[in-house]
């Protein structure tokens, strides 16, 4: 006599019974801590994070030491070399080649949730030491400092998300370097990058439009006069992130 509830092959019991299916809903956000928890480890053991780390509370407490007199520019620029730097090494180290993408999850969840748990992982890092380093210096009460304050996490999406996306076809440590040379380089506008290839034309318009198309910081700084430059940022970060890990399950099975 066949019981009326038999218990599928391989099911785990719990109490001698079989546990009740999970939603989609509970299964998807599961997925997702899985990823976030994965990333904040993956972030924890990185050794350039731990530097960047050391390097933002060294900036906090000097610009804390200044009571909030220091140069609103100044102040800025600081915090879009934070998040940067930031968003540079952790897009990379989330989805590095090797182990970071072998450890994505296999559970039973659409594709998108993989890469919004290591995404936010990055955001949630990078917006801590940003706004933190923020309210040390006082930012919050300058003027348009929250504005400034919100560009610059926006700005270490970016650049997260061109780290990430480089990350799993050259490794993590080089895709923290081009993006962390963007970061230091990108405080010249292109006007100034011109100007300075202007003996070789050729080169200099191909870096014109590039310094058009790049997150870069002289964009960043620009977002709370037009909200075109906090767009092309957005995307870079969805845009990074989203290629990131598409190829990361391509090369997890066996793709190219």
């Amino acid at each position: 006599m066949i019981p009326p509830n038999p218990r599928p092959a391989g099911a785990a019991t719990v109490g001698g019974s079989v546990p009740p299916t999970g939603s989609l809903v509970t299964a998807t956000a599961t997925a997702l801590e899985a990823e976030l928890r994965c990333a904040m480890r993956l972030l924890g053991y990185a050794r350039p994070m731990r530097l960047v780390v050391m390097v933002s509370g060294a900036a906090a407490v000097a610009l804390g030491i200044t009571g909030g007199h220091a140069a609103p520019q100044a102040v800025g620029q600081i915090l879009l070399l934070i998040a940067g730097s930031v968003g540079a090494v952790a897009g990379g180290v989330v989805f590095g080649a090797g182990a970071p993408s072998h450890a994505l999850r296999r559970a039973a969840a659409p594709l998108w949730v993989h890469g919004v748990g290591r995404a936010t992982a990055c955001a949630l890092v990078t917006a801590i030491l940003t706004l933190g380093v923020a309210m040390a210096a006082g930012g919050f009460s300058m003027s348009g400092g929250r504005a400034v304050a919100v560009s610059a996490v926006l700005f270490g999406g970016a650049v997260g998300g061109l780290s990430a996306a480089l990350g799993p076809r050259i490794g993590a440590s080089g895709a923290g370097a081009i993006a962390l040379g963007t970061v230091w380089v990108g405080f010249v506008p292109p006007a100034a990058m011109g100007a300075i290839l202007e003996p070789w034309p050729a080169v200099a318009n191909a870096v014109f439009w590039l310094w058009h198309l790049a997150p870069v910081a002289w964009r960043a700084e620009l977002v709370h006069e037009d909200v075109g430059h906090g767009i092309v940022l957005a995307l870079w970060a969805i845009g990074g992130f989203g290629s990131a890990t598409v190829r990361a399950f391509a090369a997890e099975r066996g793709g190219r």
